[in-house]
This record gives structure tokens, sequence and C-alpha cells, in this order.
């Protein structure tokens, strides 16, 4: 719970206040559970998010190749959390000059998002026809595709466009 206030305070803009509740959650987090549970590698991303609003991009960096790292070797190489920490790392190279990584890194991230859009649009035309059976006022409600899913790769795509008329 003080993680998601942390997240909250960054979003806002709020770095200062956002790291001085994140950076003790995490070592919380650090002490109960091991290196690949996905609570802990998603504080590692949610704080690295908040030292680069702080323009700390090498400890931010460190902080989601560890994530990365940790995904990876439990299994979750193509999860969403990773591609999450690929456009964050996108970000940090971009900062740091290195626009021909950066792009890589964003078209990395949108080739994962549009993966991920396929499978969860398979995912809800497979089960709309069995809930619409069993609860048809429900059933029918269900979203074509997901928007979450669709906005976050909007939105990536959105930044390659930026980085893409920036070096043309």
């Amino acid at each position: 719970a003080a993680f998601n206030l942390g997240i909250a305070h960054a979003r806002v803009g709020n770095y200062r206040d956002a790291e001085a509740i994140q950076r003790p959650a995490l070592d919380m987090l650090r002490r109960s559970f091991r290196a690949g549970d996905y609570r802990l590698d998603a504080a590692l991303t949610a704080l690295a998010f908040t030292l680069a609003g702080l323009n700390r991009i090498d400890e931010a960096d460190l902080l989601l190749t560890e994530a990365i790292a940790a995904e990876t070797k439990a299994g979750r190489e193509n999860g969403p959390l990773v591609t999450v920490a690929i456009e964050q790392r996108a970000e940090i190279m971009i900062r740091r000059g290195d626009m021909a990584s950066g792009e890589t890194a964003l078209r990395s991230a949108i080739a994962r998002r549009e993966a991920a859009i396929t499978e969860s649009h398979a995912v809800l035309q497979a089960i709309r026809p069995r809930l619409i059976a069993l609860a048809p006022e429900q059933g029918a409600q269900l979203p074509a595709s997901d928007l979450l899913a669709d906005t976050e790769l909007a939105h990536t795509l959105a930044r390659l466009a930026q980085l893409e008329l920036r070096a043309g």
C-alpha cells in the first residue's frame, strides 16, 4: 500500500516525496522476497521511474537492468513489466543522447505491446461467447480489445514518432 502511494506521488511529479516512500518500501521488499519475485521487480521499476524524474538516470538505469534480469531469470522475459522497463531504459538512452539505442529499445517495446494486444484480443474473443451464454448482459459489455494495452501502445508509438521527428 505504501508503494502505491509513492507511485501516485511520482505520477504527479512529486518525485522527492515518492522516493521517500518508495526507498524504505523497496528495502522491506528486498528483505521479504527473493530476486525474481514480481512484486520486488515492480518496485524496482517504479523507483527507477521516480529516480529518472529526479534526473538520477544512472541509478534508475541500474534498477531497471536489475528488474529486467530478474524477470528474465524468472521466465517472464516477455512479460509486461519487462516491456515497461525497456520503455524506461529507452527514455534514459535518449536523455543520454544515444538516440539509436533509444529508438531500438522503443521499437522492441512496440513489438512486445503489439504481441500482447494480439494475444489479449484472441483471449477476449475466445471467452466472449461463453460469457454471453452464461451472463448475456455482462458478456455483451466486454470490450473488443484491451483498451489499456491499446493506449499503452499508442503512447509508445507517439514517443517513437517524436524521436524520429527530432532526428529527421
